[in-house]
């Protein structure tokens, strides 16, 4: 569970991810299995980020509700 108050972008390549994720409609994410490959690539986010950049998406969708 992430806390809506505390923001988990450490740095700017987490928050575009994150907001990129949240903004971008589900059916064009990628598939799940590619997930973090095509995450990590696409942003260059080390395997924290790309966790931190999760975190940020749920705490960013939670404040827009």
């Amino acid at each position: 569970m992430t806390t809506p108050g505390i923001s988990y972008a450490t740095n700017e390549k987490v928050e575009r991810a994150a907001r990129w994720l949240v903004d971008t409609p589900l059916s064009q994410h990628p598939p799940v299995e590619f997930f973090a490959e095509v995450m990590r690539s696409r942003f260059k986010l080390t395997t924290d980020e790309l966790i931190a950049s999760v975190r940020e998406t749920d705490r960013l969708r939670v404040l827009e509700r």
